[in-house]
């Protein structure tokens, strides 16, 4: 159960990364699109 639970975890701080990166990588993109 204990591996269970960390493997959730990686998994979520994964997903975590992966959307802050992504957002980051859209507010990144509009401020270039900016005159």
């Amino acid at each position: 159960m204990i591996a269970r639970l960390v493997e959730l975890s990686v998994r979520n701080r994964f997903l975590m990364v992966f959307l802050f990166a992504a957002v980051a990588a859209f507010g990144f993109y509009n401020l270039t699109k900016l005159p």
